[in-house]
């Protein structure tokens, strides 16, 4: 079994869209978790799970808020195992759960992010 994770930067790197897409899928990972991701990048897998895009986020110190576009989102979790179901989290903003069926029997994948 291969897992592969990311944190692709909101796509900082937009222009190399359809290279980051093919990074992804050259990793042959049987799970991927990226974040700090977005809808854009949809790497081939048979299932895909993504957390909401967040309202403005305000920190403290900060004189403006974090906005993100109806595109982003925090974490996404794609694999080709079957999905026996998602659980909840703390933050559904921040973190994903999901129950995957493996040849080794149930395995749940969590993806999150740290800093907000």
């Amino acid at each position: 079994m291969k897992i592969a994770t990311w944190n692709v930067e909101r796509l900082k790197h937009h222009k190399s869209l359809h290279e980051i897409k093919s990074l992804c899928e050259q990793t042959h990972a049987d799970i991927l978790v990226l974040t700090e991701t977005d809808e854009r990048l949809r790497p081939n897998f048979k299932y895909s799970f993504h957390t909401p895009t967040p309202q403005a986020v305000y920190r403290k110190g900060y004189s403006s808020p974090v906005i993100y576009l109806p595109t982003e989102n925090r974490v996404s979790i794609f694999t080709n195992y079957e999905c026996l179901g998602q659980h909840p989290t703390f933050d559904p903003y921040t973190a994903l759960c999901i129950e995957v069926k493996t040849e080794k029997g149930r395995l749940l994948v969590y993806g999150t992010i740290i800093g907000i």
